[in-house]
């Protein structure tokens, strides 16, 4: 289900610290656009929609920037209703993609319910969904964000899971599923790598 949330000005910085908001639309004004950019207030995990006067919309900076779609006034409610559906089916998509990820780890014998196994499929769903999110430092990061943990904690606990599947998987089911031919263990990059280049959700 789509969390959105409708605010004035800059107050929705205080929301999207402590809540789970899926979508803001925000109406802003010269003075909140240039307090935003001063703030550099990171929203990677937001879709951010942006109203405001049509002469502000040509502005550029880390709001506008970051802006999934800008309004200019007088609003076009209809406008608005129709992007908030095309959000909605996005974010619909993305929980479906992960639970087909999911069955497919907990089918090869991953422990789903191991936290970093929970981390390994929203890597792989970032990796498929962000062109933008080129390396493993990258995604982690991304992911790190959303949760406002060090990227390191992500990256250990990915590993900590990918290590205990390593140690009580059957080599042949490594083997055949995911077409490595020697001893060798799977490591973080190659199984995102595999899903993103082998698996269409």
């Amino acid at each position: 289900m789509l969390l959105l949330v409708v605010v004035i000005g800059i107050d929705f910085i205080k929301l999207i610290k402590v809540s789970e908001i899926d979508c803001v639309i925000a109406d802003l004004s010269a003075y909140d656009l240039k307090e935003f950019n001063i703030l550099k207030t990171t929203i990677e995990n937001i879709t951010l929609l942006i109203i405001c006067d049509s002469n502000l919309i040509v502005q550029e900076g880390n709001c506008m920037e970051r802006a999934y779609k800008k309004f200019s006034k007088p609003i076009n409610y209809e406008e608005i209703l129709y992007c908030i559906e095309e959000i909605s089916f996005k974010t619909k998509e993305v929980s479906n993609k992960n639970q087909q990820i999911s069955n497919i780890l907990l089918n090869l014998g991953f422990d789903i319910s191991n936290i970093g196994t929970r981390y390994l499929i929203e890597a792989i769903t970032c990796s498929i969904d962000n062109s933008k999110l080129k390396n493993l430092k990258a995604i982690y990061l991304y992911i790190a964000n959303k949760y406002s943990i060090d990227y390191l904690s992500i990256k250990w606990a990915i590993q900590n899971s990918l290590n205990k599947f390593n140690n009580t998987i059957d080599e042949k089911i490594i083997q055949e599923f995911f077409g490595i031919t020697d001893n060798r263990r799977l490591t973080p990059k190659y199984i995102i790598n595999f899903f993103k280049v082998y698996y269409q959700f």
